[in-house]
């Protein structure tokens, strides 16, 4: 604002730049600068970048000769210097605060991605735990894939029964067996040979 003011001072107007107050003229004079200047240079996006900045502040002379007293190329281009450095501060300044914005709300969301995963997985894990303790679960889910379940503890019930069978029929196996114990290959080959 300042610089806006020094340069209409630069011009003939009567204007301390420097002041806490302004005349309404200089005030309404000032708008419409900036009002002109921020037309010409919204009609001037369209030309490439090197054109913009000539081509606005003809236009803004042109548009503000017939607006503003003591207006001329120079005061114009100016301003229009002016308002250009300034809004490019002002969208650099929009684009660390998006940048940083970004990166707060990135962060947050790998944060709630993360605690998210952890707390899936905790899930799992603990259903998983309740799942191994229960028998009766395993077999169902067994059944569902078509595996018949096997009841251990009354198979080895079951082979616990019979242990004396076993050993009886193991003792009676020996009574019986031939006192010669001594194998000849040459007899077993004969006797598959027959």
């Amino acid at each position: 604002m300042i610089e806006a003011l020094r340069i209409m001072r630069d011009h003939g107007a009567d204007v301390d730049p420097e002041g806490d107050e302004f005349s309404p003229d200089i005030t309404e004079e000032l708008e419409k600068i900036f009002e002109l200047a921020g037309t010409a240079i919204d009609k001037q996006k369209h030309l490439p970048a090197s054109e913009q900045e000539a081509s606005a502040i003809q236009q803004a002379t042109n548009m503000g000769k017939s607006v503003i007293p003591n207006v001329n190329h120079q005061m114009m281009a100016g301003m229009i210097r002016v308002v250009m450095s300034g809004a490019v501060a002002q969208a650099n300044a929009i684009a660390t605060l998006e940048a940083k914005v970004f990166q707060r709300a990135l962060d947050h969301s790998r944060g709630v991605v993360a605690n998210s995963f952890l707390e899936q997985t905790q899930y799992s894990t603990e259903y998983l735990r309740e799942l191994s303790d229960n028998d009766r679960q395993i077999n169902k889910l067994l059944a569902g894939y078509g595996v018949e379940t096997v009841d251990v503890d009354a198979f080895l019930s079951d082979v616990k029964s019979l242990t004396p069978q076993v050993k009886s029929d193991v003792e009676n196996f020996k009574l019986k067996a031939p006192a010669d114990n001594t194998f000849s290959i040459d007899a077993f080959l004969e006797d598959m040979g027959q």
